[in-house]
């Protein structure tokens, strides 16, 4: 008879796992090496780009992301698609807010206060 490693109970020769605590007695050991899950660190990085406002980095990241998550079985689609929708949504609310300063800019330079001065004196 020999005794668990872990435990100290008695056990059988060969007893492949102790009875009492349920850990491996064998001799050999185990085989069993965790393997790393390859993952989608790209889409992450692209969903996290497009909402610090780096919206063509995260629209280039996120479609490399949507890509890489179709061989992956659908990994990390989620934030691949979010990371899209995200910087396109950033990018043409940044286009509109341009155009409405370019235009805000040339109608203001009428309304300056240096025109309505006389009238406040």
């Amino acid at each position: 008879m020999k005794y668990c490693p872990n435990c100290g109970s008695e056990i059988q020769d060969d007893a492949v796992f102790c009875p009492n605590c349920g850990r491996s007695v064998s001799s050999a050991p185990a085989q069993t090496q965790a393997q790393p899950a390859e993952g989608n660190g790209i889409a992450i990085a692209g969903f996290v780009l497009s909402l610090c406002g780096v919206g063509i980095l995260g629209l280039i990241f996120g479609i490399i992301g949507l890509n890489k998550a179709k061989r992956l079985g659908g990994k990390n689609r989620g934030f691949a698609i979010a990371a899209i929708i995200i910087s396109i949504v950033s990018m043409v609310f940044g286009l509109i807010y341009t155009i409405v300063l370019i235009a805000a800019a040339g109608t203001t330079a009428a309304y300056s206060s240096f025109y309505f001065l006389p009238a406040l004196i």
